[in-house]
């Protein structure tokens, strides 16, 4: 495998464990003085002059003029890489290998806003264990959600029709995908009257029909103007993408209606309720939630805002102005989270860059482009930035968030996850042996 380093040189990446043979220390070492002689970096860098040394028992370091890549091994499959470059830049990317058995890529919700790395702490439970988060989606101040659509483990959280934004998105298969989503969601009566659901988990309009789960708290608190109709979950599990199938639980006027373990409340504004006369108490209803943009079951779906890279290119500014992106936000360098993907979808990039500070001065979208091709990324997404970018590492911030008081609370977070107890059978993504 081959890594392209600061946009012009291809040399041979080594493993860490294999650096630590003397024969491979001497060849890295003559691989860059070789193209030090040979070739001059592009760009901002000047010549490769450089060296590698041994850092410590699972890093190495390759020190290229005055910058450096210092990498270790996380978990099998899972690579931390900090790079130190001009600019001043200094970024932190998790490289995951998705053919891995001993992880999954998750989404995770507070129930309000809540630092990355208490995130990571809290969605560690039972099985699970937290390896690696990172911030994710944008959010409301104000009303503590996520801009975006988000799915956890098969349950849509949040479903928006007004979001064209670009997101991260895994089938039930572990595939990613990055694109913009279109949520659409209906609901079937026993009569086969087909009504459109609005969004999930939303603030309810008058002329809106919205779906609540167990994500927008235990009750419903909005208007008295509406309807609720509690619905009680008979398939095995929620799903996105897919339908499934509830009882009603009778109709009742106001926003208080509970909503306990899986089930859900249909909710109706004003102007919508005379649609509740297609529902009786005990009817079975069909239910679909879900993205016309992916095929099949989606297992998680994260909310981002513009496209970095397409099909191995610089976005250009279609993608950009159909997000409603703005030049000042594309072109101003800030501390910033982004992720990636590879060409055949088997390798992940989570990375920040840190900025607003003498050690890092941030990016802007074209400079992120440039170096995520330099590593072999394909298509890529921005991220929440500025205050809230974080990247946590076994329970340890790896990164410099930028705001004066440390880490910020924010809405969701995409983490790495393993299990400790799993059937090592079960690939995360169906790739290459």
């Amino acid at each position: 495998m081959k890594t392209r380093l600061c946009g012009s040189i291809e040399c041979t990446r080594l493993s860490v464990k294999a650096a630590y043979g003397h024969a491979t220390k001497v060849l890295l070492v003559g691989c860059v003085l070789w193209l030090a002689a040979h070739q001059p970096l592009a760009g901002q860098h000047g010549s490769l002059i450089g060296f590698a040394h041994e850092s410590s028992a699972n890093s190495f370091v390759v020190v290229v003029s005055d910058d450096s890549i210092q990498t270790r091994t996380i978990r099998k499959g899972i690579i931390h890489t900090e790079y130190t470059l001009t600019g001043p830049y200094t970024l932190d990317v998790l490289t995951v290998d998705l053919t891995s058995t001993a992880c999954r890529i998750g989404t995770f919700r507070p129930d309000s806003l809540t630092r990355t790395s208490v995130q990571a702490r809290q969605n560690s439970v039972g099985a699970k264990n937290v390896v690696t988060a990172i911030n994710a989606d944008f959010f409301s101040f104000s009303t503590h959600w996520p801009q975006g659509n988000q799915v956890k483990e098969g349950m849509m959280i949040h479903g928006t029709l007004s979001n064209r934004r670009s997101h991260f998105v895994t089938d039930v298969t572990g595939r990613p995908y990055l694109t913009t989503l279109t949520f659409h969601g209906s609901v079937m009566s026993t009569m086969g009257k087909v009504l459109t659901i609005d969004g999930v988990n939303l603030h309810r309009d008058s002329g809106t029909i919205v779906l609540y789960n167990m994500y927008r708290g235990q009750r419903i608190r909005r208007d008295s103007t509406g309807w609720e109709m509690p619905l009680r979950i008979l398939s095995d599990k929620w799903v996105t993408n897919d339908t499934m199938r509830f009882v009603v639980g009778g109709v009742q006027a106001g926003g208080t209606s509970s909503i306990r373990d899986g089930n859900a409340v249909l909710a109706f504004g004003a102007e919508s309720a005379g649609n509740m006369k297609n529902f009786a108490d005990g009817d079975t209803v069909r239910l679909y939630i879900g993205f016309r943009e992916i095929p099949g079951r989606v297992a998680e779906v994260i909310g981002g805002s513009g496209r970095i890279l397409w099909n191995g290119e610089i976005a250009d500014n279609n993608f950009r102005r159909a997000e409603s992106l703005g030049q000042a936000f594309l072109r101003t360098r800030h501390p910033r989270t982004f992720l990636a993907i590879d060409k055949d979808t088997t390798r992940l990039y989570l990375c920040t860059v840190d900025g607003r500070q003498k050690t890092s001065i941030g990016m802007n979208f074209e400079e992120m482009a440039k170096f995520l091709l330099s590593i072999g990324a394909w298509n890529a997404i921005n991220l929440d930035g500025g205050g809230s970018t974080t990247m946590v590492i076994d329970g340890q911030i790896v990164n410099s968030p930028s705001d004066k008081s440390g880490e910020r609370a924010v809405a969701n977070s995409l983490q790495v996850i393993e299990e400790r107890e799993y059937n090592p059978s079960q690939k995360l993504h169906p790739g290459k042996e």
